[in-house]
């Protein structure tokens, strides 16, 4: 099963960290000139190291107002970055690729995403245009997706019913980047020994560095 897959994915990817393997991708895989043409831009769930989870999940405000959150997960560090549009366009999402890629604290290199309309056309096309792979999941498969579905109950527990007090896209974007910056640089989390993901990143980091010299 595809599901299956992903878990044991996942887990063979942390054994090799836990055993001082630090590589986030195979580089020789990397260079778009060795791709084959149909896989340049697609694929199909199997999403390589160095990878990003993206979704995105209607959000109902105050006074019935509709918006649409875009978060994006690194499944390592659970490194998240987060923004909210009104519409969950292509033209959105394409917006959203250019925060993520800027706000992230190491190269991105692949997305992972649905088969949603937003993630097609403009956003297709700026991931082309970047040299991002981008592998969309089969239908009805959201446990492929399963972190950043996880996400997205995490930010709407701890921020949209806590913190957020406008439904104002650009009001609510500046909180929210607050509530990232607590998400990634303040909050401990279980899965990473109660470490921030600030932290984990840093001491992998440090870590490949210290690799390096010897």
């Amino acid at each position: 099963m595809p599901a299956n897959h992903i878990v044991a994915w996942i887990e063979e990817l942390r054994d090799n960290m836990h055993r001082g393997d630090l590589a986030i991708h195979n580089g020789e895989k990397w260079d778009p000139s060795t791709w084959p043409n149909s896989a340049r831009g697609y694929g199909l769930f199997e999403a390589p190291r160095g990878s990003l989870g993206q979704d995105t999940k209607e959000i109902r405000m105050h006074r019935g107002v509709i918006l649409k959150h875009f978060s994006a997960r690194d499944v390592v560090p659970r490194w998240d970055v987060a923004e909210v549009h009104r519409r969950a366009t292509s033209l959105a999402a394409a917006h959203f690729l250019d925060t993520l890629l800027e706000r992230f604290p190491f190269p991105v290199r692949a997305l992972q995403v649905d088969g949603g309309s937003e993630f097609a056309a403009e956003f297709e096309l700026a991931c082309q245009q970047k040299q991002l792979l981008l592998f969309v999941l089969r239908p009805k498969s959201p446990k492929l997706n399963a972190h950043v579905e996880r996400s997205h109950r995490t930010h709407h527990e701890e921020f949209y019913q806590v913190h957020a007090n406008s439904d104002q896209p650009p009001v609510l974007n500046r909180q929210l980047r607050r509530w990232e910056h607590t998400y990634n640089c303040v909050r401990p989390h279980q899965s990473l020994a109660y470490l921030t993901p600030l932290e984990f990143v840093t001491l992998w980091k440090h870590n490949l560095r210290k690799a390096k010299c010897h």
